[in-house]
């Protein structure tokens, strides 16, 4: 197990990598009650068009199918639904997908070695059937209408559209109604095999635990189970133009208080001398505008 010192912090992350491939990050804090812990893939909406080191073809899938795996990981072969196990722990248990990542996250103050294992367990054992795809589709076909209605998230499509030609963020990340009733088992099964392997996911786990412990539960769950080989994944790219699509859009809608958005659109070649990785740069940039537009800043 390496230890990562966050010196400005005076805190230590520990971290190691499974024979799998499976990445552990681990950041105890006795100071707390509660542990959070969460498990994610490196598969997000805008992941619609991939292929692994062993197919010569790309698959492309309808746009919300990481959001639509996501719903289905939480059903069971039994009939249940993951979060009521961990209901009946005295956790809450949760997920989200983002345009690059897909989170399975537990979060609670006992019970965490049982919180921990299910959680590998009820993601890395799927039950995917054609009847429960056909009966997801309604759920999120209502979860897509609800947040039609709301102004923010209208507003974030909105600049997002105003923003891309090209990339693949300018779409929802659950899809429209026609992408999910669109979508197929196959899709779902293409998906999960592609991005949800070991060597694709890690694992971060804050709070009240020891981490000796947490390594021992989950070196012993991975241990008992046989992923295959580790494949490399190829997403397909896309050109996108320096410019905007809109520089200026209007909506009009039924709200109490009018609202805007300023996006801006910065190639990632200008800041090329910096030598950072996206990552990096994606922090460094968040840090900056939120320091001088956000809600604390003097704006």
């Amino acid at each position: 197990m390496n230890k990562i010192n966050l010196s400005g912090v005076n805190e230590i992350v520990y971290h190691e990598v499974l024979d799998n491939g499976l990445n552990i990050y681990m950041l105890p804090n006795k100071n707390v009650k509660n542990y959070y812990i969460t498990f994610t893939t490196k598969f997000g909406a805008c992941d619609i068009e991939f292929k692994s080191d062993k197919q010569d073809n790309y698959i492309k899938v309808p746009n919300g199918v990481a959001h639509f795996l996501e719903h289905l990981t939480f059903k069971m072969e039994n009939g249940m639904d993951a979060s009521d196990y961990f209901a009946s722990l005295g956790c809450q248990a949760n997920a989200y997908t983002s345009t690059s990542e897909t989170c399975y996250e537990v979060y609670g103050y006992k019970n965490f070695k049982e919180a921990l294992n299910y959680l590998l367990e009820y993601v890395q054992t799927p039950y995917y059937t054609k009847e429960n795809v056909e009966a997801e589709k309604g759920i999120i076909c209502e979860e897509i209408k609800m947040r039609s209605d709301n102004p923010m998230v209208k507003l974030h499509e909105t600049i997002n559209k105003s923003l891309f030609k090209n990339n693949n963020r300018k779409y929802q990340i659950a899809g429209t109604i026609k992408d999910v009733q669109n979508t197929t088992l196959n899709n779902i099964l293409d998906c999960y095999n592609t991005f949800y392997h070991p060597s694709n996911m890690f694992i971060v786990i804050t709070g009240n635990f020891n981490q000796n412990e947490a390594s021992a539960i989950i070196y012993e769950n991975q241990s008992n189970k046989n992923f295959g080989e580790p494949i490399k994944i190829k997403r397909k790219r896309v050109s996108e133009i320096d410019s905007v699509v809109n520089e200026y859009t209007e909506l009009e809608a039924n709200v109490e208080l009018e609202k805007a958005s300023v996006s801006l659109k910065i190639p990632i070649e200008d800041f090329k001398d910096l030598n950072l990785t996206k990552e990096e740069l994606s922090i460094y940039v968040s840090i900056i505008i939120n320091s001088n537009f956000g809600r604390s800043s003097e704006l």
